[in-house]
């Protein structure tokens, strides 16, 4: 498997690499004798659509011979063949150009369930109560949207001593990420979320909590609960607690907003097997398409965002748009990939 995972790593890269020594090109950088590359649709724009024409086309959905299209520059990595490397390559290119917002798509065959489905936090515009503690709710917390991580650090495992370590030591620095709490039992997360407090000298008034804390070299607790002020938290402290909480009360997304942009190789490289499975469905639990693997089933079913009411032989492909159709595809590509 080490092995299968560093060619698979070394194939993303050579693919980074051929985007970034400009393989696809784009209007703007052709003369009018020559083809567009990846214009598929022959409508002058290089966009989401053309990377959709392509994964149908090496998903034999669609023939060199429709005269509706162009594949004769598919062929975006130059190795002599036309394959979903190329769509890969053309959906880095666009997903770093910010394209503009894509129109509805027309109906995809469905790569939905083990062909399938995922998951994303929850974004919260409303004032919430802090999740401080789990048993004792304090004084609310405003919530401000947090910013965007930039590339997460590996998780590294703590070479502290016992008891002077964290659960989670860069909860302060860094927007967390699945692969740094999917393994921590429901006491470590309650733990790991109220150390983003205890950095910061609060006192608890849950007993188990208090003992633990206290027991820690690190920790210098004084401020009383209600005297605790929450603005000193970062907004990525804040955001990394309501990550934790919401992961804790099964109301979370795997990637919150991958109906509204293309998503990189960066959102998706610490996930598992079945994260990239729920990350994948999760696109169509959005719009209320029921499952029927069991494990995917049950996944959804207890998140509390998710409402399943359409069969999967009724769900309509045609409500996805052409952002939410290219990322499942991506996703179902690197997951062939990796595994």
């Amino acid at each position: 498997m080490k092995g299968k995972i560093s060619k698979s790593v070394s194939v993303l890269l050579s693919l980074f690499l051929l985007v970034s020594m400009n393989t696809v090109t784009f209007a703007d950088e052709t003369s009018d004798e020559e083809k567009l590359k990846g214009d598929f649709n022959m409508d002058n724009v290089v966009s989401v659509e053309d990377i959709t024409l392509l994964q149908k086309y090496c998903a034999t959905l669609i023939s060199l011979d429709d005269e509706n299209y162009d594949f004769s520059t598919a062929d975006i990595d130059g190795n002599g063949e036309i394959s979903i490397t190329d769509a890969t390559i053309l959906q880095i290119e666009i997903s770093y150009s910010s394209p503009s917002d894509p129109t509805e798509t027309t109906e995809p065959t469905d790569p939905a369930e083990t062909t399938e489905e995922t998951t994303d936090p929850v974004e919260t515009t409303e004032e919430a109560t802090d999740p401080v503690e789990t048993t004792e709710p304090t004084e609310p917390v405003e919530t401000t949207e947090p910013t965007e991580p930039t590339e997460p650090t590996e998780p590294t495992e703590s070479t502290e001593p016992e008891n002077d370590y964290y659960i989670l030591p860069e909860s302060d620095i860094r927007l967390l990420n699945m692969s740094d709490i999917r393994d921590l039992s429901a006491e470590e997360l309650e733990l790991a979320r109220n150390e983003i407090y205890a950095r910061h000298g609060r006192l608890f008034d849950t007993d188990y909590i208090q003992e633990y804390f206290s027991n820690q070299k690190w920790y210098d607790g004084t401020i009383a609960p209600e005297d605790f002020d929450y603005d000193v938290l970062s907004e990525t402290e804040l955001a990394n607690v309501w990550f934790i909480y919401y992961y804790e009360h099964n109301d979370y997304y795997m990637i919150p907003d991958s109906d509204t942009r293309l998503i990189t190789v960066d959102d998706i490289k610490y996930f598992n097997e079945t994260e990239l499975e729920f990350a994948r469905n999760e696109i169509y639990a959005r719009h209320g398409r029921m499952f029927v693997t069991d494990y995917i089933r049950e996944h959804f079913e207890n998140q509390k965002w998710y409402s399943g009411t359409i069969a999967p032989e009724d769900f309509d492909y045609g409500v996805l748009s052409e952002t939410e159709l290219a990322n499942v595809w991506f996703i179902y590509n690197y997951e062939h990939e990796i595994y």
